[in-house]
């Protein structure tokens, strides 16, 4: 059976039954026969849900053969999200993965990557890279509360919030504690991949372990400076780190490993580059730690926050789906006119489309109606006429003014249902087929 749970509000997360084999997405590519079982679980999952289009999004490249099967099967478009240097793992074959990652970028429709170095890399695959670092929920960090249990600790505070493992240069850590004896130095998170055990033993060290989300703006605001002391490996110099925006967000000042992918954000970051340098930078951050420089951090995160990074993949999403022109004609029947545009508005999925709505002479109040519409949906045209010039040269009429690659003609006696447009534009992507309409066997013309 499909395992389908809410996870919040329209966030839904689907889990693939088992079909009594064991599958390793790491080291394995799916095969021919897993590849035909999963499809059928994507069916299934598909009438369940009622999913009538869909952006199929992988973070993996050993995905790469299912996301191309549901693209093949129903026309779903293909983003890969580069986050990661995944060869840079070592619990991950190197060699394979990159083959397979050079197999999803080439046939993405779209490529994500986290910084400049996978940008360079996944443009020898595919023309329509996107720039898209990570970023944090700059709301969630703009908490006025503190933690009690680290306010105990003697300051100067000095946090850090993420995973520890292998790298992350603990050996660092270490040395700035018994370099700084009075210092207060504070991990917060999982370790896994790494001895840590050595570091417990040193009294201003304290390793809190992996705490809640919700609790992380409160800890971090009892930080006096907040430290990613990553190790220079392959993993580091591809990706960004989460944290970085999250501390920026909560205002505290940051000292980051040098590494090349940081050089814009000399403004806002300290650099260390060892023992030495890292000690000075933490001085120079505590000393310089005033209002205004706290405000230009916050103002740097609220600019480079989730929200900002979703508004310009929602562009490039967009002009994944040549335009479509919705062309629609009136004449009087405003209760029919104001269904149809409701039901356009509400039922197509399809990402990139306009209305043009021709009114060939109302006098029932459906100019005025249009008319307040058009102030509030921005792809929406009114043509006026001032008389019923008839089908064919009002159609016409919206169609010269439209400038999308499909042009759909609807009556507005019309009401679509979901996933409509997508549908009809699928079967366009047939070279042999020049037009498209809806048919139904369930209709006769009484109804």
């Amino acid at each position: 059976n499909l395992t389908l749970r809410p996870v919040q509000e329209r966030v839904w997360e689907f889990q693939f039954p088992c079909h009594g084999y064991y599958f390793d997405i790491y080291r394995q590519v799916l095969s021919d026969a897993e590849v035909s079982q999963l499809m059928l679980d994507i069916h299934q999952l598909r009438e369940t849900a009622y999913i009538t289009d869909a952006i199929v999004v992988a973070h993996f490249p050993n995905w790469w053969r299912l996301a191309i099967a549901m693209r093949r099967v129903y026309g779903w478009k293909v983003i890969y999200d580069c986050m990661e240097d995944h060869g840079g793992f070592s619990h991950i074959p190197g060699a394979a993965i990159e083959q397979n990652e050079a197999i999803m970028a080439s046939e993405s429709d779209m490529v994500l990557a986290v910084s400049e170095k996978p940008v360079e890399r996944m443009q020898l695959y595919n023309s329509n890279v996107r720039l898209s670092p990570n970023a944090a929920d700059f709301l969630h960090f703009q908490s006025l509360s503190f933690s009690v249990e680290l306010d105990r600790l003697p300051r100067p505070i000095i946090g850090y919030v993420g995973v520890i493992t292998e790298w992350f240069d603990i050996d660092l850590i270490a040395s700035l504690a018994k370099l700084e004896p009075s210092w207060s130095f504070v991990l917060v998170g999982d370790v896994f991949g790494t001895d840590a055990s050595f570091i417990q033993k040193i009294p201003n060290v304290h390793l809190l372990g992996e705490r809640a989300y919700k609790e992380l703006p409160a800890i971090m605001n009892s930080f006096d400076a907040a430290l990613i002391p990553h190790k220079r490996v392959r993993r580091t110099e591809w990706a960004g780190s989460v944290k970085l925006y999250e501390y920026l967000s909560a205002g505290k000042p940051v000292i980051y490993s040098r590494l090349a992918w940081l050089a814009s954000l000399k403004d806002y970051v300290y650099f260390g580059d060892d023992l030495l340098s890292f000690d000075n930078a933490i001085k120079q951050a505590l000393a310089e730690n005033d209002q205004e420089k706290i405000d230009g951090r916050r103002a740097y995160a609220q600019e480079n926050s989730w929200k900002q990074r979703v508004d310009d993949v929602k562009h490039g999403v967009e002009n994944l789906y040549p335009k479509a022109s919705i062309i629609i004609l009136a004449h009087n029947n405003l209760v029919f006119t104001k269904l149809c545009l409701q039901s356009v508005y509400s039922q197509t999925a399809y990402p990139n489309f306009e209305v043009v709505v021709v009114d060939n002479g109302s006098d029932d109040g459906t100019d005025e109606f249009l008319e307040q519409e058009s102030r509030q949906r921005e792809n929406l045209t009114i043509i006026s006429n001032r008389e019923n010039l008839g089908f064919a040269c009002a159609s016409n009429q919206g169609i010269q003014i439209s400038r999308g690659q499909y042009v759909v003609l609807l009556n507005n006696d019309c009401i679509v249902t979901a996933g409509w447009l997508s549908g009809l534009i699928h079967h366009l992507g047939d070279s042999n087929v020049g037009a498209v309409g809806p048919v139904t066997n369930f209709s006769g013309n009484e109804s």
